[in-house]
C-alpha cells in the first residue's frame, strides 16, 4: 500500500512498542499489528471488531485491513 492510498482512506499508521503498530482512521483506532514472538516473520493484525489475520508483510496487512474495514461515517 502507498502512503498515498494511506492518505486516500484516512489511515495512518504509527509504532505502539517495540514490534506493534497501531492503525488509525478518522482519529479511532481500526487494527492493530503484532510481531509474532517465536516467528519473527509472521506478523497479526487485529481488527477493533475483533477479527484477525496473519501475514508476512506490513503493506500485505494495510491492504487486508483496508478491504475489511467497515465504511467510513461522515
Amino acid at each position: 500500500m502507498t502512503p498515498e492510498t494511506l492518505d486516500t482512506l484516512h489511515l495512518t499508521i504509527k509504532p505502539d512498542g517495540e514490534g506493534a503498530y497501531v492503525v488509525t482512521r478518522d482519529g479511532a483506532v481500526a487494527a492493530w499489528f503484532v510481531r509474532g514472538k517465536r516467528d519473527r516473520t509472521i506478523w497479526t493484525a487485529m481488527l477493533a471488531n475483533g477479527t484477525l489475520h496473519k501475514g508476512r508483510t506490513i503493506s500485505d496487512l494495510l491492504d487486508w485491513t483496508a478491504d475489511n474495514l467497515p465504511p467510513r461515517r461522515r
